[in-house]
Formats: C-alpha cells, sequence, structure tokens
C-alpha cells in the first residue's frame, strides 16, 4: 500500500515535464497515454522516467489494443470519424512501459463498457540513469 506524504499537481507538456529530475516516488496516469500521438508515448514515458526516483512506481490505467473485441473495434472506427468526441484510442500500455525501461510488476485487465481496459504498475529501476 503506498501512503503518499503529499502530492503536487503541475500544469505542463506531458513531453517536457516543468518539474525537477528524480522528484517523486510515484507518478498516476489515468487515460492520458492514449491522449498521445503514438510517436510521442515514448517521449512522455522518458520525461517520467526523469522525474521518477530509482525505484519509484508509475500507476497508468489506459484502454488497451492488446486484447481487442467487438466493442474495441466499432471504439476504434468511431475514434478515426469523431476524434473530437472519441478523443482517445486503445494502445498497448504494458509494451509501452516496458519499451521505455519500467520493469513491470503488476498488470491487471478490466473493462469499461466493454472496451478492454489495462492497469500496470511500474517502477525505474534502481540502478536506472535515465
Amino acid at each position: 500500500l503506498l501512503r503518499p506524504r503529499h502530492a503536487l499537481f503541475a500544469l505542463g507538456d506531458a513531453a517536457s515535464l516543468p518539474i525537477g529530475t528524480e522528484r517523486f516516488n510515484l507518478a498516476f496516469m489515468s487515460f492520458v497515454l492514449e491522449l498521445m500521438p503514438t510517436a510521442e508515448i515514448a517521449t512522455v514515458l522518458a520525461e517520467v522516467m526523469r522525474v521518477l526516483q530509482p525505484g519509484g512506481r508509475l500507476v497508468d490505467v489506459s484502454l488497451s489494443r492488446e486484447s481487442p473485441n467487438f466493442a474495441t473495434r466499432i471504439y476504434e472506427w468511431g475514434h478515426k470519424r469523431l476524434p473530437h468526441l472519441l478523443d482517445c484510442r486503445p494502445i498497448y500500455a504494458r509494451r509501452s512501459l516496458e519499451a521505455a525501461g519500467f520493469e513491470v510488476v503488476e498488470a491487471h485487465r478490466s473493462s469499461i463498457l466493454g472496451l478492454p481496459v489495462e492497469i500496470v504498475m511500474g517502477h525505474k529501476p534502481a540502478a536506472s540513469s535515465a
């Protein structure tokens, strides 16, 4: 169980966080990565890695592309045609965290209105140079 002593909320660009290096032991993102262009996901995760202390954790909740179902295909069809209404799209959350250097310690699947959701917790390796 994580019990933070305080929280910091800051407004900024996720690809260039206005926060010093290794300042936090926990970052939480809920339906954020799937708003980013696919090419920017790695940049955003590198920034999260930078601001986390060694051993720090990232908890990410995202629509999942891992096991698409009928609802996923309908949602993606709608997202392509009405992106201003369906602004996010399913992504490969666990794969993205692993590719960014996070060690995945827990991953769960759930669903919202039939859409697959991944809840992934990864941590920054203790000996990371990021």
